[in-house]
């Protein structure tokens, strides 16, 4: 029955560059109301408050299908619940040491694509990146395709915003003001020449 879980061990093993390496050598742990696997087609859907834990990734739906495609690599689709909508959260590795980042999205649909690194957010799709704890970037529409090694976001804006348009919230960068004031220059001791 090992071979039943196969598709979901590639989906995971194959984590991302951006995404916190650590998170590939960790259990995934999913937690569903009933699993359906088929070994011949390669092929394991998950129903019922479904949520897929590995380190810092989660990922949470109504419905989770993985396959795994002939030359081996696997991709994933999770639906959001009646009235809901699926959500996918993991911190990243950082680019600058010490500050945590993380990236949320969430959507009627994700489909995860293990061989362009992609995170396809449909319907009322909404990214989200927070530094230090603190909002980022923010990007909404129809559809979002996150390309996850890249860390690039690509917005289709049809109706989540209401108008047909997308729209991307970019946070000012910090005031000279909000940066702590440096002490006074004190003049260099004289040196007696």
């Amino acid at each position: 029955m090992k071979l039943a879980w196969l598709p979901i061990a590639l989906l995971l093993a194959a984590a991302p560059v951006a995404a916190e390496r650590a998170d590939r050598d960790k259990p995934a742990v999913i937690d569903f109301d009933k699993a359906v696997t088929d070994d011949l087609n390669q092929v394991s859907v998950f129903t019922g408050k479904v949520r897929l834990t590995q380190g810092t990734l989660v990922l949470t739906g109504e419905r989770m299908e993985v396959r795994k495609d002939p030359e081996g690599y696997a991709s994933a689709v999770v639906l959001a619940p009646p009235g809901g909508v699926a959500t996918y959260r993991e911190r990243l590795d950082p680019r600058t040491p010490g500050v945590e980042e993380t990236v949320e999205a969430q959507g009627d649909r994700l489909e995860y694509d293990e061989r362009s690194d992609t995170l396809k957010i449909v319907g009322r799709a909404l990214v989200k990146t927070f530094e230090a704890g603190k909002p980022k970037d923010e990007a909404s529409g129809d559809s979002i395709v996150y390309n996850m090694l890249k860390r690039t976001v690509t917005v289709d804006g049809k109706p989540a915003s209401g108008d047909g348009r997308g729209r991307l919230i970019l946070p000012p960068k910090a005031s000279p003001s909000a940066a702590p004031a440096a002490a006074p220059l004190k003049p260099a001791p004289a040196t007696g020449k």
